[in-house]
């Protein structure tokens, strides 16, 4: 099996989010601007973005290498 490229990546590890929600439960999330309106919402779709630990590069361990260094050090403990 081909391993495809990390295209969402958490700005906070997510075996840190881990630990605020128990498995298949969700959190109640809402924005600062608007409190009064709170949803749910996996610990795994939370702080999240597109492509913000990519680099640029040739090859994909290049282009990966950072989101590839937390996983081996963060996701895996």
């Amino acid at each position: 099996m081909v391993k495809q490229e990390t295209r969402k990546q958490h700005f906070v590890p997510a075996g840190y989010l881990r630990r605020f929600v128990e498995p298949d439960q969700e959190v109640g999330v809402a924005r600062k601007e608007e409190l009064s309106h709170i949803w749910p919402q996996a610990a795994e779709t939370l702080c999240v973005e597109k492509h913000i630990y990519t680099l640029s590069g040739e090859t994909e361990e290049e282009r990966q290498e950072i989101e590839n260094k937390y996983e081996s050090r963060w996701e895996s403990q």
